[in-house]
């Protein structure tokens, strides 16, 4: 069997058995969807920690691998007040991180890792807050799965159509494997979900939505995964973790979602 036929059985074995209870749990909404969200973002973090970091797991990085995992929380635990109180959250990271480097007198090398600790948190965290917090909007449910179905059916359709019709490439020097032939066949995959999605839940998503959300999907979703492949290209590796055969680790899942994800909220709560 060849690797490149053995990537692929990966990817759609490890879909098959983990897309089910995913949804299961997401679908009810409340603690469920919220700690699921909360679990892969701190996995998303540590990974970019991985990454990015000297250490990552360190006195440096602990206050902000909490904050990451928290921020998805808020939409659930404190609907009324959870945009201010992510704000506000958002100010410990960078405190700690600049700070924690400081009283240890590491300036120098502090000056170059507590940006990057920072960004982490900004970069895994925020996209798994708007998921949570448009569950929690009426109609949360129709969403939620829609921004996700559009995300993961642009990577699908990106990924096979860049497989068999791939010959002009998008972003060669960050991601090799990319094609602009996958960019809009993932445009594609990104427009069917976003319909199928409508015609499932057509109270909530109207066709303005369809297209907004496909849009989002198919300008943003490729622009996650080319930062997150930016960053592996600049520490030479493959993928930013190895739980996910096929896939990778929780980031090269997320990378597109962390985009997408809040410009969907965005759209939901102030321009819809």
């Amino acid at each position: 069997m060849s690797p490149g036929l053995r990537n692929v059985l990966q990817r759609v074995g490890t879909a098959a058995v983990l897309l089910p209870p995913i949804v299961w749990l997401l679908l009810p909404g409340g603690w469920p969807a919220a700690i699921v969200i909360s679990v892969a973002t701190a996995m998303a973090t540590f990974e970019f920690f991985r990454l990015a970091v000297d250490r990552p797991l360190s006195i440096h990085t602990a206050l902000p691998l909490l904050v990451a995992t928290l921020l998805p929380l808020l939409p659930h635990a404190a609907p009324a007040s959870a945009t201010g109180l992510a704000l506000a959250l958002l100010v410990a990271p960078s405190v700690w991180a600049w700070g924690s480097y400081v009283l240890r007198g590491d300036v120098e090398h502090g000056a170059a890792q507590a940006p990057l600790i920072v960004q982490g948190v900004i970069f895994c965290a925020l996209g798994p807050f708007a998921l949570v917090a448009l569950r929690e909007v009426p109609g949360g449910e129709a969403w939620l799965l829609a921004v996700i179905a559009a995300t993961f059916g642009n990577d699908a359709a990106a990924f096979f159509g860049g497989k068999a019709l791939g010959r002009h490439k998008l972003a060669p020097h960050v991601s090799p494997g990319k094609s602009w032939e996958g960019f809009f066949s993932g445009a594609l995959g990104s427009a069917a979900a976003a319909i199928g999605a409508h015609f499932i839940w057509p109270g909530v998503l109207g066709w303005l939505d369809v297209a907004a959300i496909a849009l989002v999907a198919s300008a943003l979703g490729p622009i996650g995964d080319l930062m997150k492949s930016l960053l592996k290209r600049a520490h030479q590796v493959k993928d930013a973790g190895h739980m996910l055969p096929g896939h990778g680790g929780m980031l090269d899942r997320i990378d597109a979602l962390v985009v997408n994800a809040p410009a969907v909220w965005v759209w939901v709560t102030w321009l819809r």
